[in-house]
């Protein structure tokens, strides 16, 4: 008689076991991919004292990194803290599991079924476009993940990152908003009409993850934006460029030989103080030119360590002046004033 009672407390003790309610698992999904700092969630059991969460890259829970919290349970809402884990200073590119039990004094559910999901192992990079063409000064810019302490970027000419030209600088990651500076670097002086090379990796207290690199290419010529080129002009005219991110100096020519070697041969070097295009660094009034004359001009950028293409394009002065008044062939007394219009690059009106 003694064995069936026994059995019989037996099979009450195991169905007591876990009598608690076991939380269900809100997010992430199993198998996602996650940064290395991650959110894990789940959905409260009303009328519980605590939570207890485990994580590891083991799901048998009992590697090295095995992490268990303990969270006291204040509300009965799963939109608290109380039922949510931020875990940071993850592995990258590692897959890890995680479960939860539900508590009260004197019991505890059962585990959650196990649910994993895997951190990413890139950054994933914002601009400049792979492969675009950029300005010898430009912002080279990626998007912000959780779990990281610092972000390495290095940018060279050499696809195996070891010219002479290479440079590298670490950023202190000190917000999760991809809009600050820990997020992006300017690179200035940069090579005209080079292929650049870029990568950026993540490193937190643990780990540093792998590299994710694109390309770009510098642009080698100043954009021109006026006179347009084949245009008229007066002999004192304004010639305009735009203004480039990553130069010290533009350097003007300006000649009635295409070879620029003429007797009448101008040039100038003009200091590159702003980067707005409405400036004087980016323009250049040449006058007494000759009336009549086709003339070309050219432009090109310098900066501490290279020199730019020239730009050059053309326009013709014109050999005339402008009548305003009276009209051609009209009827005047005989004291009359005879007008015309100004004209750029004049000193002196002969009538």
């Amino acid at each position: 008689m003694k064995k069936p009672i026994l059995l019989l407390l037996m099979l009450i003790s195991a169905s007591c076991a876990f009598s608690w309610n076991t939380p269900t698992i809100a997010g992430p999904s199993n198998g996602a991919s996650t940064w290395a700092g991650t959110e894990l969630d789940w959905y409260s059991v009303i009328g519980s004292e605590f939570y207890q969460l485990q994580v590891d890259t083991s799901s048998n829970f009992n590697s090295p990194l095995f992490m268990q919290v303990d969270e006291t349970y204040i509300n009965s809402s799963s939109a608290n803290n109380d039922t949510d884990e931020f875990v940071s200073d993850l592995l990258f590119g590692q897959t890890y599991y995680w479960r939860v039990r539900a508590g009260v004094s004197g019991d505890t559910s059962a585990w959650t079924t196990i649910s994993s999901f895997t951190t990413r192992d890139y950054v994933t990079l914002s601009g400049p476009a792979n492969g675009s063409n950029v300005w010898t000064g430009t912002n080279f810019d990626w998007f912000a993940h959780h779990g990281v302490d610092f972000y390495e970027i290095q940018v060279d000419t050499s696809v195996n990152f070891n010219s002479p030209v290479f440079q590298n600088n670490v950023d202190a990651y000190i917000n999760s908003n991809s809009s600050n500076n820990d997020t992006e670097e300017v690179i200035t002086d940069m090579l005209f009409g080079e292929t650049y090379y870029w990568r950026v990796r993540a490193i937190n207290a643990v780990d540093t993850s792998a590299w994710t690199t694109e390309m770009v290419h510098t642009n080698d010529y100043v954009t021109l934006s006026s006179p347009s080129n084949g245009s008229d002009v007066w002999t004192g005219t304004n010639f305009d460029w735009f203004a480039h991110h990553g130069v010290d100096f533009y350097e003007i020519q300006v000649d009635t030989s295409v070879n620029f070697n003429s007797p009448v041969f101008q040039n100038d070097v003009e200091a590159y103080i702003n980067s707005n295009s409405s400036n004087n660094d980016t323009e250049e009034f040449v006058d007494d030119m000759l009336f009549g004359e086709t003339y070309y001009w050219r432009v090109r950028a310098i900066n501490a360590v290279d020199t730019s293409a020239w730009t050059t394009e053309m326009v013709t002065t014109r050999d005339y002046v402008t009548l305003s008044s009276p009209a051609n062939g009209s009827d005047v007394w005989t004291g009359t004033e005879f007008n015309w219009l100004a004209h750029h690059g004049v000193d002196f009106y002969e009538i």
